[in-house]
């Protein structure tokens, strides 16, 4: 019950299932070549990082996500356990 309620450890099984994901996608990808197919997601257009240039600084700010057939199965399957209880 408590589990459910905490939105950290949610977030932390989604991350790790992601990874987990992604490097069993990347394994399976030399046998079965459906896992090798990626998709890119991007928040900001054209995968562009926004730069911030001061004088004395420079910022740079972006997030791609890399999404494979790998990811979305550890994925569904880490959210079916943590839901299931």
């Amino acid at each position: 019950m408590y589990m459910r309620n905490n939105k950290g450890i949610l977030l932390l099984i989604v991350l790790a299932s992601l990874f987990a994901g992604q490097l069993a996608g990347e394994f399976l990808s030399d046998y079965i070549s459906i896992f090798g197919k990626t998709v890119n997601i991007s928040i900001l257009s054209g995968g562009a990082p926004w730069v911030l240039d001061l004088s004395f600084v420079t910022l740079t700010l972006g997030v791609v996500i890399n999404i494979n057939l790998g990811s979305i199965v550890f994925l569904i399957l880490a959210l079916a356990l943590y839901y299931r209880n």
